[in-house]
């Protein structure tokens, strides 16, 4: 049974995060399932909803890593529904433990995610394109085993620690040179 996994800090309640957009995706594809399918929303408590066959199932957050990794790691595809975003670490996370992202095309998201790539940028608020989405990577398993893999080669050449530090080391010195240039 496929499952797709939300994260975010108090789901229903964020103001940035997009529930009622997510919610109605879910809805969507749990209306043109006909096997049960799985959407885990880490970050907020409650009782299981069912809408058709789609169940979403609300974990409590934790800070328990190694919980959270089990979580990425039994899923098939990342949903990242949001109204506004910087450069969410969760889609790094998605990435690094090889899933494909469905995410809102707003902020420093497609930075991160390349579109048709590693994952599918969809429309702010478009929960029809939403869970088209999310339908296109689930139904077609090469296509998914393509897109995963690819998220994971970005997360591994772009945001590994290594890279990360020496990308701000970089950039430290191109300040100072051009400080000591002007000075």
């Amino acid at each position: 049974e496929p499952i797709i996994l939300f994260v975010a800090n108090g789901i229903k309640s964020n103001a940035f995060k997009d529930y009622e957009t997510l919610k109605h995706a879910m809805g969507i594809i749990g209306a043109n399932s006909s096997n049960p399918v799985h959407c885990i929303a880490l970050g907020e408590s409650g009782p299981e909803e069912i809408v058709g066959n789609m169940h979403i199932h609300y974990i409590p957050r934790t800070t328990d890593t190694s919980l959270i990794a089990k979580y990425y790691q039994a899923a098939d595809v990342y949903v990242h529904a949001t109204k506004a975003d910087t450069f969410p670490t969760t889609i790094l996370e998605a990435m690094a433990c090889g899933l494909p992202v469905v995410a809102s095309n707003v902020g420093g998201i497609p930075e991160q995610v390349d579109d048709g790539v590693t994952g599918l940028l969809v429309p702010v608020g478009n929960s029809d394109a939403l869970a088209q989405g999310i339908e296109k990577i689930l139904q077609n398993t090469s296509l998914r085993d393509a897109m995963g893999a690819a998220a994971l080669r970005k997360a591994l050449s772009n945001y590994t620690l290594d890279t990360q530090i020496k990308t701000y080391v970089d950039w430290y010195e191109n300040i100072i040179s051009k400080h000591k240039k002007i000075g």
